[in-house]
């Protein structure tokens, strides 16, 4: 089971106006201890680039990276490869890894360098062989990866976007891994949030070794997956969700998926817009109700019990002497990081450096007090400093996504961050200050 948690930004309300204000609503798993039965089974198609961009330590590279998932998988799961160029061939349709194992192996070390990219091409035949094979229970994941553009078939990013986020309503979720500084950003993030998905890079391919391993330590914690949020406001009440979290077509709003010893987060700005509501010093006001359903280790949808956001209205004086609750600014602190590092990317593609340094002097100043975003912007100064548009843009885009998708620690402290701490914490918890490269130590 999952439990919801309002925490508004002040623990009151002002009786007497209309008012915005922000609240953090946190969801974890109410197991205190990691499950011991074994994970839900996998289905995985592993979609790898093979155009001559990719020839020779890349593509040796991307061999490992197979490898590596292989030596992962346990025998009761499912594994498909997928090669493509401008064309795309198959050398591994799904199949049991239990008896198959040096077979995929073999497959894997004969994949050879080809042409231009047919990157949708690949990524659907990847998502083809899942939709064929998934179970109700099974974790059904296409992980592409790419070191290129899409220059062959269907390329343009809304378009893939789409056919990604009604795959995932199938129950076939994308991850994307982006080698280099040479492979479209937007295009593979938007393919990971669209299909839900992580989006990832590495600036070498030992830098890529460390997300593949990330996303493995998640799949062995995952508690609940397919995880929707529903938001009902009462009436004269409005709210925002500022993580940018995408809508389902019943309103409701898709979040990652929850592992042990994490939270996922929503920030929401909510806006009391009916000055009826809080005209009276001492009453208790509700303003929101929260509900989420998702899939547990069994495949079985679930429904959270709900949460209920609940003020009383104070004076003036009563209100101004609340305190700021660290863990709704730290998170907003992040939010407006993450909107500034979408924007600095946007302006570096224009070749606007001058924006890009006004921008990261912006996130130095509201980053005060929170230890990670400080750090963080300070590596991504030095990306600035080099003027390379695609080195920068891919660094502040996924530092961005992180900024405002991650999965929390329960344990986290607001405002707090150290690399040792870190280091101790499961790869899928971990706030790196660079996310194209591996953890300093792994």
């Amino acid at each position: 089971m999952i439990d919801l948690k309002f925490s508004a930004e002040k623990n009151g309300l002002r009786a007497g106006y209309p008012q915005t204000f922000n609240v953090l609503l946190r969801i974890s798993s109410a197991e205190s201890a990691r499950p011991a039965e074994k994970r839900s089974a996998l289905n995985i198609a592993l979609v790898i680039d093979k155009s001559g961009s990719m020839a020779g330590d890349p593509l040796n590279q991307a061999k490992r990276a197979a490898s590596m998932v292989l030596e992962r998988l346990a025998d009761y799961d499912r594994l498909s490869i997928i090669a493509y160029d401008q064309s795309v061939e198959v050398p591994v349709p799904s199949m049991p890894v239990r008896g198959s194992r040096l077979e995929i192996e073999r497959a894997i070390h004969a994949i050879q360098p080809g042409g231009t990219t047919a990157l949708f091409d690949g990524w659907n035949a990847g998502a083809q062989q899942l939709s064929r094979t998934k179970q109700k229970s099974d974790i059904s994941r296409v992980m592409l990866l790419s070191d290129g553009c899409a220059n062959a078939g269907l390329t343009d990013v809304g378009e893939i976007s789409q056919f990604c986020a009604r795959m995932a309503d199938s129950g076939v979720s994308t991850s994307t891994y982006g080698l280099g500084l040479n492979f479209n950003e937007l295009l593979m993030a938007q393919m990971a949030e669209a299909g839900q998905g992580r989006p990832y890079y590495g600036q070498t391919a030992d830098d890529l070794m460390d997300p593949f391993q990330e996303e493995f330590e998640l799949f062995d914690a995952l508690v609940a997956r397919s995880l929707r949020l529903k938001l009902t406001p009462e009436p004269g009440v409005r709210f925002k969700v500022l993580n940018l979290y995408r809508e389902g077509s019943d309103g409701s709003f898709i979040l990652p998926d929850l592992a042990h010893a994490g939270e996922v987060w929503a920030l929401l700005e909510v806006e009391v817009c009916d000055e009826g509501m809080v005209s009276q010093v001492g009453s208790s006001v509700r303003l929101l109700t929260a509900r989420a359903d998702f899939k547990n280790r069994d495949g079985e949808y679930v429904e959270s019990d709900q949460a209920i956001l609940g003020l009383d209205t104070l004076n003036q004086q009563d209100f101004a002497r609340l305190e700021v609750n660290p863990d709704v600014q730290s998170r907003l602190t992040e939010i407006r990081a993450s909107q500034m590092q979408s924007e600095a990317a946007e302006a570096a593609r224009r070749g606007d450096w001058q924006r890009v340094d006004a921008l990261i002097a912006q996130i130095r100043e509201t980053g005060q007090g929170n230890a990670w975003v400080v750090q963080s912007i300070q590596r991504l100064q030095a990306y600035a400093d080099l003027r390379s548009v695609s080195a920068f843009a891919k660094e502040a885009d996924h530092k961005a996504h992180s900024m405002r998708n991650r999965m929390a620690s329960m344990s986290e402290s607001a405002g707090s961050w150290s690399a040792s701490e870190e280091a101790m914490k499961p790869r899928y918890l971990r706030r790196k200050l660079e996310r194209g490269r591996k953890h300093p130590g792994d």
